[in-house]
């Protein structure tokens, strides 16, 4: 059986919250809402499964509520609580404005919204850059993540005081909390890229040292936030500020291409402030400027695309797991690393890999789908539910760990993700044989959110 899903009007639930806009959205499940979190990172692939879903009014409220979230705080703070005022999220408000853009050409609603854009990227160029020396000799400015918050954090304040106590005599607990405030900024709380490598407490929480490590991925989104605005401006009409921010884009892809790229490896790699180097492991985040296409002349090119395929391939082997690929391939025990693959990575790889100019890299894209939404769906035959993040080994989701809250169920991020590949490749793919399932709940569809009839739109 082949799946061509029709997903125009596929039902998402939401919730209320602050403003009374529309704030977080949850696809297709009743169990989990977290009416405190709106990261723009995890919107971001939510509100594209919402303008699959032609739900327009829905993700206008959204912009709305984030704009007035920058109105207050001057960006995108981590969450609808307090204490998560301190800190933001990986940048991504000002490309979801621009899909929402292409989708609805709602020029008029991004006009007002464009202040507001600014500042949001005028927080990250003015407290979260950093000047690196490129193998040119050149100076270039990147952007990391960088929270001064010196207390344990309310949400994880037990595992973050005990940490705290087992540091080396002289350390400061102060900069451990900072940190890790940092880590939970960059969305990738926690992994090994922040963990020191050697020493006594290598590759355990004690040793991170997020605030030192220039990351990958957040400057392939500051490069897409700069191509944005580029865009947004052109649409508007200002020709002077969308040539200032193609300029920028210009400037962080020569940044990247001397301070990140590896010549040897064909890949992009976190650069490390302390070391002063790359850091040269495999993450899924080194993937991210292919996707972005943050380098060369911003336009992709096939030879770079034939080396990072060959880097994935030869020097990693990421793309023979089973149920999708890893965010490391350091085994840590964090949620960011080896064995545990979540949405956005596949996403941002599968995409990557689908505009390629290659052959080879097009059907490791649609491989890598069938293996992705096959995992989410067996595991929501066993559960119900959708998942933040998957063992790519076993295709089950992860149980609960010490460093959250609990395990989280109905992902927004999971759920837009596999509208957009059931949209892009549904009538590709098959159903797995799931006959022997514990908790068949449904013994046809692919997935349950992409092939799900519209239950009532109009009812929302």
């Amino acid at each position: 059986m082949t799946f061509n899903c029709n997903m125009r009007r596929v039902v998402m639930l939401v919730i209320i919250n602050l403003t009374g806009r529309y704030l977080q959205i949850d696809v297709l499940t009743l169990n989990a809402v977290f009416p405190w979190f709106f990261l723009s990172r995890d919107t971001y692939w939510t509100v594209r499964g919402l303008l699959l879903s032609n739900m327009l009014e829905t993700v206008q409220g959204i912009l709305e509520n984030f704009a007035e979230m920058v109105q207050r705080f001057g960006y995108v703070p981590g969450g609808g609580r307090v204490y998560q005022s301190k800190r933001s999220g990986p940048p991504l408000l000002i490309p979801t404005v621009l899909e929402y853009l292409e989708h609805s050409n709602d020029i008029t609603l991004i006009r007002s919204l464009l202040p507001t854009l600014e500042r949001e990227y005028d927080f990250w160029m003015t407290n979260r850059t950093v000047d690196i020396r490129g193998s040119d000799g050149s100076m270039h400015t990147l952007n990391r993540y960088h929270v001064l918050v010196g207390k344990s954090r309310p949400e994880a304040w037990r595992l973050d005081e005990r940490t705290a106590r087992s540091l080396q005599r002289g350390a400061d607990p102060a900069d451990f909390h900072s940190h890790v405030a940092t880590a939970v900024e960059s969305g990738w709380e926690f992994s090994s890229r922040w963990l020191a490598d050697v020493g006594p407490q290598a590759r355990r929480l004690a040793s991170i040292r997020t605030r030192n490590i220039v990351p990958v991925d957040l400057n392939a989104m500051m490069c897409l936030n700069e191509v944005a605005l580029s865009r947004i401006y052109q649409r508007a009409g200002d020709r002077r500020k969308a040539g200032y921010y193609n300029n920028a884009a210009a400037r962080r892809r020569v940044a990247m291409d001397k301070v990140m790229w590896s010549e040897r490896r064909g890949a992009w790699f976190d650069y490390d402030l302390q070391a002063e180097g790359r850091r040269d492991r495999f993450y899924m985040s080194n993937i991210w400027p292919l996707w972005a296409k943050c380098y060369g002349n911003g336009m992709g090119d096939a030879n770079v695309e034939a080396r990072v395929l060959s880097y994935l391939k030869q020097y990693t082997d990421v793309l023979n797991y089973t149920g999708g690929v890893p965010a490391s391939l350091q085994e840590s025990g964090q949620t960011w690393d080896y064995p545990y693959g979540a949405a956005p990575n596949h996403f941002v790889l599968i995409e990557a890999l689908s505009v390629s100019q290659l052959t080879e890299a097009k059907n490791a894209a649609l491989n890598l789908t069938r293996k992705w939404l096959e995992t989410n769906y067996r595991d929501w035959v066993h559960t119900g539910n959708m998942w933040d993040t998957y063992n790519v080994i076993t295709g089950r989701h992860p149980g609960h760990s010490e460093e959250e809250e609990e395990v989280k169920d109905g992902y927004g991020w999971t759920n837009g993700v596999a509208l957009h590949l059931l949209d892009k490749y549904g009538n590709l793919l098959k159903a797995p044989d799931v006959s022997g399932a514990r908790d068949n709940h449904t013994p046809t569809a692919l997935l349950l959110i992409g092939c799900l009839v519209s239950v009532l739109l109009t009812m929302l």
